[in-house]
């Protein structure tokens, strides 16, 4: 069964925002991308840059396997870790998030695309960066989708509150993504 790869379906993230996503990516010439929230997007990621190993999370099963059968028809499987992480109650920086069970992450996340849990777990994109943090390299990408909802805006928020100082920028591109600009973990501040 062949299954598509464009991404203006439902529940996708659209091909105008992949095309900033990639274009951001890019120019930082990733060796290393997590992606929260597999799909089409995965593979899609994996063709348009083929220099980097791609980890993939998803906490549905059925998405998890639809996700396994397109890595399989794909060129890029040996560069692809597809990682199921059932959503679970979590409790980090002194807050309880409905989000992914703790993921296995690489050392090293040049570019963080958080495109999952679905939004009826409110805010539980929040914690994907809180577990992806600490591993993010210095002038590291992080992509949010979903600005539309006032839940990723105040992730958003939460974010910069917590991790950015006044000298990072804010971008937001067209579509739903959007990039926090030069994200370092505190031991690589300055």
């Amino acid at each position: 069964m062949e299954l598509s790869l464009n991404l203006d379906e439902p529940r996708r993230v659209g091909e105008a925002s992949f095309a900033v996503i990639v274009s951001l990516f890019r120019a930082t010439s990733p060796q290393l991308i997590v992606e929260f929230g597999s799909g089409a997007s995965t593979i899609r990621l994996a063709i348009a840059i083929p220099s980097a190993k791609i980890v993939s999370i998803e906490h549905e099963a059925t998405f998890y396997l639809q996700t396994r059968m397109l890595i399989e028809q794909s060129n890029a499987r040996e560069r692809i870790n597809l990682q199921l992480c059932p959503l679970m109650n979590i409790w980090l920086h002194g807050q309880t998030f409905r989000s992914y069970s703790p993921p296995v992450l690489p050392r090293r996340i040049d570019c963080l695309f958080i495109d999952g849990p679905s939004y009826f777990t409110r805010r539980g994109r929040e914690a994907c960066l809180y577990y992806a943090y600490s591993h993010l390299s210095v002038g590291g990408v992080v992509v949010l989708d979903g600005l539309e909802r006032s839940d990723e805006r105040a992730i958003v928020q939460n974010w910069l509150a917590r991790f950015l100082d006044g000298e990072t920028g804010l971008l937001v591109p067209p579509g739903n993504a959007v990039e926090l600009g030069e994200a370092r973990p505190p031991s690589l501040q300055p």
